[in-house]
């Protein structure tokens, strides 16, 4: 073995390593829940780690894997069945089909070289063809992502930090460290009120604008609820707008402006839209600018800012 694969090959274990570990000490439950909204979970996070290096560092250099991978088989891989463990799937039945994986990926890379053909046959077929020393690189890479995933997983369920996160300090430092994070964070913080423009439903030929004004009725509302000022400023598709909105904007200083979906949809408006923004940009400089798909999710859109 070259020392470059030799280097590669140790920074993957250190990497396999880490993600193994993130696991140490959790209940079953722990291990298998979903921690983002995508679903991020330690078991899973392990078991497509496995499939990545049986695929790549296996049955694309000519090694096929040792054991057929269910979730491989019967294809349910491309709906992400490899990135949670079903209810029958154990956590050592995971742990120990990693392992098997790590000892047949190594074998490859003792045996074959970085040099040796690969061919990975669910790519474009103008990228099929490259080595294994790209697989190993694209492993590496994956797995320590995954392994950085898997330390912040950790640290949201029982507050337990990277392998250095003891070194620093104890809770008095670490609370004082991100105080002074969130600290900084507030500064950039935006608040106070908001602006939103839109078309006004009543002034638009042949359309009901009864469901426009109840939502934004309901948009308002909440905006209350939130205890956020909100201002309005609906516009005639058919009038210049410059008037009006000139004279909203020039009510107060506003933390966000909300250019409603109705003006950026609709292609033969999309004039109106670049001068309500260049509008927004020229007498309200500061104000972030959010955009908003429908009147109900006006407050949504506003929220990103504040």
């Amino acid at each position: 073995m070259t020392d470059i694969a030799a280097d590669l090959r140790r920074y993957l274990q250190e990497a396999r390593d880490r993600l193994v570990s993130a696991l140490d000490g959790l209940s079953e439950y722990d291990v298998r829940r979903p921690l983002t909204p995508s679903g991020t979970n330690l078991l899973g996070l392990v078991k497509h780690a496995l499939g990545g290096e049986f695929g790549y560092l296996g049955d694309c250099v000519g090694r096929p894997a040792p054991v057929t991978l269910p979730w491989v088989e019967d294809g349910s891989i491309w709906d992400g069945a490899d990135m949670w463990a079903k209810a029958d799937e154990s956590r050592a039945e995971i742990l120990d089909l990693y392992r098997t994986a790590w000892k047949h990926s190594d074998e490859s890379i003792e045996r074959l070289g970085l040099d040796a053909p690969a061919t990975v046959s669910w790519w474009a077929e103008e990228k099929r063809a490259t080595t294994l020393g790209h697989l190993l690189t694209r492993v590496l890479a994956d797995t320590a992502q995954h392994a950085g995933h898997a330390d912040i997983v950790r640290e949201i369920i029982d507050g337990r930090g990277g392998k250095d996160h003891d070194d620093f300090g104890g809770a008095d430092y670490w609370n004082h460290y991100v105080a002074g994070i969130q600290a900084a964070a507030d500064t950039h913080k935006v608040t106070g009120p908001v602006l939103v423009i839109g078309l006004d439903p009543a002034r638009i030929p042949g359309y009901d604008p009864e469901p426009v004004q109840q939502a934004i009725a309901r948009g308002n509302a909440r905006f209350e609820e939130l205890g956020i000022q909100a201002d309005m400023c609906l516009v005639d598709p058919e009038d210049d707008p410059e008037g009006p909105i000139v004279e909203a904007l020039g009510r107060k200083n506003y933390a966000c402006v909300v250019v409603g979906g109705g003006i950026r949809r609709h292609e033969p408006l999309l004039p109106l839209f670049e001068r309500v923004v260049n509008l927004v940009h020229q007498h309200q400089p500061s104000a972030a600018i959010a955009f908003n798909q429908r009147a109900d999710d006006t407050p949504d859109a506003a929220l990103r800012w504040l």
